[in-house]
């Protein structure tokens, strides 16, 4: 640890501030205040979120934000990237650049399930080239770790999503039937499947959390009487709200789909989790805490529930092994191995 005559590591973070409700908004106010608060670190933040309007305002916002990174480069140790997938290519050339200019070593951290993965060839070839250089390159699934180990990129790790698991609340309740889906409300995070799911168990209940989204409303899913919307959710809300149900349903089929935090939240309440054998999912959750299920298949979501629901030995063992297998995405355990990486790229330009 830091002590009286060691002067803190410097550190740039850039990344969009976007609002908690998003996945990637809470990874990088995690990232932040682990970072904030670790006295090893010196933190200067370099804010993206307000640079999206079009024409010469956003323009003229983006450069503010590329000179200040300049600035603070040239006083600091290691800076770091934060962004989605999508955004790789605008965001990682300016930076790297800028990281060169200041010979400040820069590590790149991709949250979602793309990353440099994401797009078309010739872009995905353009990505890792960028890449190719830079001391640490890390991203949330195994899946994508892998895929770019494949492609050269040696120096990638995985990190997965997190929650803080001291914050949860777990369902002490005797099982009631009755089931929850807490996920941006879109048809390929397979919400119309699991209404479909429900209507054909009308002794159970489903409560759909969070925003209608890519032109679906509530009207559209015609749910039965046992589905309801309960409106979204702050999330500090969510973990007392998921400990009043007895199971978790997530059928997505989601084409970026990473680690979805709300799946960490489930498992740390306590819960049965159904969800899909898709891209990155299998890696949160595995046969221990629940069950997976083939995309867009209703009958299967069906039986798994089913299943849950008429063995209670079984779902009593899906129960421990959620309350187990949810500290695998403990925050305090994975941020401090971050910052450890950091440390040490930070010390090696001492």
């Amino acid at each position: 640890m830091n002590d009286s005559h060691t002067k803190p590591t410097g550190v740039i973070l850039v990344g969009a501030r976007l609002p908690a409700i998003s996945g990637s908004g809470l990874i990088l106010r995690e990232i932040e205040r682990s970072l904030e608060s670790d006295p090893e670190f010196d933190l200067s933040i370099v804010d993206l979120s307000f640079i999206r309007r079009r024409g010469l305002v956003g323009a003229c916002r983006y450069l503010s934000r590329l000179a200040r990174a300049l600035r603070l480069g040239f006083g600091t140790k290691v800076m770091i990237l934060f962004t989605i997938g999508s955004g790789l290519p605008a965001t990682l050339l300016p930076f790297k650049v800028i990281a060169f200019l200041t010979r400040t070593p820069l590590v790149v951290r991709c949250t979602g399930g793309t990353a440099h993965a994401h797009g078309g060839a010739l872009r995905q070839r353009i990505v890792r080239a960028l890449l190719e250089t830079v001391p640490l390159y890390v991203v949330e699934t195994e899946l994508l770790r892998d895929d770019a180990h494949q492609h050269g990129l040696s120096q990638c790790q995985a990190f997965p999503n997190g929650r803080h698991i001291s914050n949860a609340v777990v369902a002490t309740h005797d099982p009631e039937g009755r089931w929850i889906m807490v996920s941006r409300l879109l048809p390929t995070k397979g919400v119309i499947e699991a209404v479909e799911a429900f209507r054909k168990m009308p002794e159970l209940s489903l409560d759909l959390v969070g925003p209608f989204e890519n032109g679906l409303e509530w009207k559209d899913l015609d749910a039965t009487e046992n589905v309801r919307w309960r409106g979204s959710l702050d999330p500090e809300d969510i973990p007392e709200f998921l400990s009043q149900y007895d199971g978790f349903v997530f059928p997505s089929y989601y084409p970026t789909e990473g680690h979805a935090g709300v799946l960490i939240e489930a498992m740390a309440a306590g819960l049965p989790v159904v969800t899909t054998r898709f891209r990155s999912l299998p890696e949160v959750i595995d046969d221990s805490c629940g069950i997976l299920v083939p995309p867009r298949d209703v009958d299967a979501i069906v039986d798994a529930v089913h299943r849950i629901e008429s063995d209670q030995d079984y779902r009593k063992r899906l129960v421990a092994g959620s309350l187990s297998r949810a500290y695998l995405f403990d925050w305090s355990t994975l941020s401090r191995r971050f910052n450890e990486l950091v440390l040490e790229i930070g010390r090696g330009r001492s």
